[in-house]
């Protein structure tokens, strides 16, 4: 089980200088985020079912170290609610919020000036997409006037997962994994035109090697497909990884050739999780996380990478949760804060993934 824990910790892997927990934000380190414009509309939700609403806040992403030597922010970014003048202490900086469906349909309902629930449509709509924006307008020169857009994406494949990270590449994507698995060959559905060129030796060992998979308790089906879910009972640890992506959207605009379904590049996909019922399952303790790989180059994710000691380094503040367990088929969803670095400034996105993979217990001999 080891390697398959390590996996996610192999793709994101963060220095230890970003260990501690970043302190309360001074209004000082408020004012210089907000002179550089380093606010954002985050969504509790990027991928929506038909009805389905989500939870749209106007949030300040305060880092929590300035290097006056360098003028450069550096450690773990904190999102803090936009300041509205409660504080008063500091003066609230935006005023006359207009917020406005720009694509795709669906409902706004306002909470306060900061914070909607959006509902999506019962339809999908063209390409997919539902785009909401958010107009501020400063109360003095001493802030940026702002143009805030948040993309949603409707729900129409098992396996999809939604990133925006847009300082670590990821600005509004949606990948989606489109195959559902691969066969194990067995003599019995080999050609037989290749089947009689084979000697009784290799025969005998392929028969062999068969038999013994099948005594192992690992199920076939579950790991020789895209979509892989291993428990571990004893540690009562669960394991997701799904391969195979392909991007199909990006900024609301579908990446896709005439007759392609997505980009060739290797993408992997996977989360740990304490538990395997239905539910939901929080990513806050030791060999929890996620990680998604484009490649070698370009890759977010989240988890403590300290084992439990000096605090955590990229905290993903989400959970998974099990919709469904049928014939061991395992349905349901994940959010996360993901991570990537910038020098020694980390940046800080949402993923919002939708999974269904077919879960193996693991043999004594596999853990």
């Amino acid at each position: 089980m080891k390697r398959i824990i390590l996996f996610w910790a192999i793709i994101f892997s963060l220095p230890s200088y970003l260990s501690a927990q970043p302190p309360k934000p001074s209004h000082e380190d408020q004012a210089r985020a907000l002179k550089g414009g380093r606010v954002s509309i985050v969504s509790d939700k990027l991928l929506l079912e038909p009805n389905e609403s989500a939870t749209l806040n106007l949030k300040l992403s305060v880092y929590a170290h300035y290097n006056a030597a360098t003028d450069e922010m550096e450690g773990e970014p904190t999102e803090v609610d936009l300041p509205d003048g409660t504080d008063p202490n500091f003066v609230a900086p935006y005023k006359d919020f207009v917020w406005k469906i720009v694509q795709g349909g669906g409902t706004l309902t306002k909470v306060n000036n900061s914070r909607y629930l959006y509902r999506g449509p019962a339809t999908k709509p063209k390409d997919g997409v539902m785009l909401i924006s958010a107009d501020l307008t400063p109360t003095s020169k001493s802030w940026p006037q702002l143009t805030l857009l948040q993309t949603l994406y409707f729900v129409d494949d098992t396996n999809e997962v939604a990133i925006n990270l847009p300082e670590g590449g990821f600005n509004a994507e949606k990948y989606v994994s489109f195959s559902n698995g691969i066969k194990m060959p067995t003599m019995e559905g080999m050609d037989p035109r290749v089947a009689a060129k084979m000697s009784p030796d290799l025969k005998a060992k392929m028969a062999q090697t068969q038999a013994a998979l099948a005594a192992s308790g690992i199920d076939l089906a579950a790991v020789s497909g895209n979509s892989m879910a291993f428990y571990d009972a004893p540690n009562n640890l669960t394991v997701l990884k799904i391969d195979n992506f392909a991007l199909q959207m990006a900024k609301g605009k579908d990446m896709r050739k005439p007759g392609q379904k997505g980009g060739g590049v290797l993408t992997v996909f996977n989360f740990s999780f304490k538990g395997k019922g239905l539910g939901d399952h929080y990513l806050n303790d030791n060999a929890t996380g996620a990680g998604f790989a484009l490649g070698p180059a370009k890759g977010c994710g989240c988890g403590n990478n300290q084992n439990g000691k000096g605090g955590t380094e990229a905290p993903c503040n989400g959970k998974v949760s099990i919709i469904s367990m049928d014939n061991n088929i395992m349905k349901g969803e994940i959010w996360a804060n993901v991570y990537n670095t910038d020098g020694r400034k980390l940046v800080k996105g949402t993923l919002h993934g939708k999974f269904s993979a077919k879960i193996t217990v693991l043999p004594a001999s596999e853990k």
